[in-house]
């Protein structure tokens, strides 16, 4: 309704409440109340927060005004912000950046960018997004294909943000919540064969790098893990290593993280074999170091010796995940397994593992895995093989029993 004639007093009684008369595009006048009022200070930007009440009577705006104070009074009220889901999510992982580690960061803001703000797009306001717009943004995820575990951390991503927003009264409740989600199914593996194993462990000595291939064999480290490991995490006296470092890939650099992806330290007893390969290569640096004197990146002290990482290539530098990943693949072809990738050789130490006997727990605790669950459903074909086997072998204990004349 355009404003023509515009005219702006205080109410009889009522100094905060204005009488304004606007006409409309056919010339008749209209008139209303309004009042603007003070209700807090915006969490994110500090800004003083006004709303402004209207009504067709100044009695009404009263009340209006009336019920919000209360609210106020009683720590109830809620400002409706003005901020755009968009424009919240940028400030709230702007403030994410110094409390959460690189990969944390770079994947809130691959779940921000690429989902959350491309749906639900840069104008729908915060405090608008309600529970069916939720639920109708991870139906949409689903249908154009993404996985149940990407689709469930977008979701999570979403929810975190909203649950601040919550906490710090921008929004009411969170809309986020109980939202109905699919279920993430954790891809069974291809147990290797005896054969293959064998085969595994003969090729990975002629290969460069190899011997990172088969640590990895002997440990179940993860490749982040691997390549992160530090001297001050190996204990040769007591055969065991302590894994709380990843050394992961950003861009062209390779940055490592102070710690391990469920964000908690583990201790590994290894077996003498792959101690083996850790003091090769503690020997194999000393030489290079001297071989190369000041060329030799690090090594300025016995505190940069001691943290220095196990695996490294020329010239002290880090070994390279695209090293590895091209010594796996011609791994795999002579091993007639093409699709082999690295990670596959964590696999390989689960399943000797558990065809040797070590119990579901201990597998589990070594790999780094949240829970025995998630262990269980991925070798769940290595875990049905060996329950085969142990109803044989009880037959076979029985049978020895029965047999007796």
């Amino acid at each position: 309704m355009p404003e023509k004639k515009s005219s702006s007093r205080s109410a009889k009684g009522r100094g905060s409440v204005q009488q304004r008369t606007i006409k409309n595009k056919n010339g008749k006048e209209y008139t209303y109340y309004t009042a603007r009022v003070t209700v807090g200070h915006d969490p994110i930007s500090g800004k003083q927060v006004q709303r402004t009440f209207t009504g067709k009577t100044q009695q009404e705006v009263v009340k209006k005004m009336i019920d919000a104070q209360n609210s106020v009074n009683q720590g109830e009220y809620v400002n409706p912000s003005k901020y755009t889901l968009a424009q919240y999510l940028r400030q709230w992982l702007e403030g994410k950046k110094d409390s959460v580690s690189i990969n944390t960061y770079s994947t809130y803001k691959q779940r921000i960018d690429n989902h959350i703000i491309r749906i639900f797009g840069e104008k729908i306001k915060l405090s608008d997004i309600s529970k069916i717009q939720v639920q109708k943004f991870v139906e949409r995820l689903k249908k154009e294909g993404y996985s149940s575990k990407t689709i469930r951390s977008t979701h999570g991503v979403l929810c975190k943000a909203l649950m601040d927003a919550e906490r710090l009264e921008i929004i009411k409740r969170n809309p986020a919540e109980k939202c109905e989600l699919p279920k993430v199914t954790h891809k069974e593996v291809k147990p290797f064969s005896d054969q293959e194993i064998a085969s595994l462990l003969s090729l990975c000595s002629l290969y460069k790098n190899g011997d990172i291939l088969l640590f990895i064999v002997l440990s179940g480290l993860r490749e982040s893990e691997c390549l992160g490991l530090c001297f001050d995490c190996v204990d040769f006296k007591n055969n065991c290593i302590t894994i709380k470092r990843q050394l992961q890939k950003h861009g062209n650099d390779q940055i490592r993280i102070e710690n391990t992806k469920n964000g908690k330290a583990r201790k590994i007893v290894l077996a003498k074999s792959a101690m083996n390969i850790l003091r090769a290569r503690q020997s194999k640096q000393i030489r290079d170091r001297f071989k190369v004197g000041d060329q030799w990146q690090g090594w300025q002290n016995d505190t940069e010796r001691a943290a220095s990482y196990v695996f490294l290539a020329d010239f002290g530098k880090p070994v390279t995940r695209d090293s590895l990943y091209m010594t796996a693949k011609r791994i795999g072809k002579k091993l007639g397994r093409p699709e082999l990738t690295v990670h596959d050789l964590r696999h390989a130490y689960a399943t000797i593992c558990l065809q040797n006997g070590t119990d579901l727990k201990t597998v589990s605790e070594s790999l780094g895995h949240s829970t025995i669950a998630i262990t269980a459903d991925i070798y769940a074909g290595v875990a049905e093989k060996m329950k085969r086997e142990n109803a044989d072998r009880l037959e076979k204990f029985i049978t020895s029993f029965t047999n007796v004349s």
